[in-house]
């Protein structure tokens, strides 16, 4: 009985979700999740046929009813129209995950002002705007509302500077609509993703060689993420056992974050794997070289006196695996 009592607190049988993005990627694990405990499904995104087979699959799975919405996260009449069409199909909407999300990788200087208006509205103004436009709905019973966010929410990131600051942005309008709802009974949490293996991130890992490995090497429990990992945390923060968190974020990066990234003198790098050195030879010439390369860079993004490696990992690994080799000895 005790154990029946305790699975009752994340039981969503009764409840209606809405995930836009809900068709692949992170959204179909968030999805897949809610689903498992019982809840109803409404993809709303704006691919029709793509959003159909993920609502066809989850369906089948998990034997719960799916909702197609069409829709467009960046118009807004088309995100005033969401709540009454889930209403009408449903008669009631619990639960929104702000989960639609785009992402452009460059250098700061090389981004137009349309490409950041792009990511702002679809990133940002739309958690803000899909929020708005349910908060009458659940204003009357309570609800739920699960925003993603991303490790840059929390750290800088040297190529992703607008997609950054909207994920930050999301952060903060998370604990603002938290603070805002919480007389209305409206828990407002966010999740921060780590490195998560998904057709997005494909690209990713063949524009920067490198990259796989250094997260593999980053991460302490050894592997990239999966939409299914996923499915945990959102049925926590969906469900009654969280009515008591509001306006907090949950890292899911598989101690990413946590982990120990090495001193560059504390390591030797060749071709993308590494071994801690012993000697202070070692150590004296590993510095040497690295040092030397580092500097050798345009615009001084370096300092020899002072890496800040935990807000330049991703400019490290690139500028490591550039580097030949660093021989395990002085003078060889």
């Amino acid at each position: 009985m005790e154990d029946r009592v305790k699975l009752q607190l994340f039981d969503l049988s009764d409840k209606v979700a809405v995930v836009t993005g809900g068709n692949g990627g992170i959204g179909k694990g968030i999805a897949e999740g809610l689903a498992s405990a019982g809840c109803s499904i409404v993809i709303a995104a704006r691919s029709r046929d793509k959003s159909a087979a993920a609502a066809q699959e989850i369906e089948q799975a998990y034997g719960v009813r799916t909702l197609c919405v069409e829709l467009d996260v960046k118009d807004p009449e088309s995100i005033k129209r969401m709540p009454g069409q889930v209403l009408e199909a449903y008669g009631r909407l619990d639960i929104l995950v702000n989960n639609a999300g785009v992402n452009v990788r460059k250098l700061p200087q090389d981004f137009s002002l349309e490409e950041w208006d792009h990511i702002q509205n679809t990133n940002l103004r739309s958690v803000f705007l899909c929020s708005q436009a349910v908060y009458p709905v659940m204003k009357c019973k309570g609800g739920k509302i699960i925003n993603t966010g991303s490790l840059t929410s929390l750290i800088g990131s040297a190529r992703t500077s607008p997609y950054a600051a909207s994920k930050a942005g999301v952060l903060q309008l998370t604990r603002s609509l938290a603070v805002a709802w919480a007389p209305d009974n409206i828990q407002v949490n966010v999740i921060l993703p780590g490195y998560i293996a998904t057709p997005l991130t494909v690209q990713a890992r063949k524009d920067f060689p490198g990259l796989d490995e250094h997260v593999l090497q980053r991460t302490p429990t050894g592997r990239w993420g999966t939409p299914e990992d996923f499915a945990g945390p959102a049925v926590f923060l969906a469900s009654k056992a969280s009515d008591f968190v509001t306006g907090e974020f949950v890292v899911v990066d598989g101690g990413y974050t946590q982990g120990e990234c090495e001193h560059p003198y504390e390591s030797v790098v060749m071709r993308g794997t590494m071994r801690r050195v012993e000697s202070d030879e070692e150590k004296r010439h590993a510095i040497h070289v690295l040092v030397g390369h580092l500097e050798d860079e345009p615009g001084g993004y370096w300092s020899s006196r002072s890496w800040r490696l935990e807000q330049r990992l991703d400019r490290f690994s690139a500028l490591c695996f550039e580097i030949e080799s660093v021989t395990a000895k002085a003078g060889s």
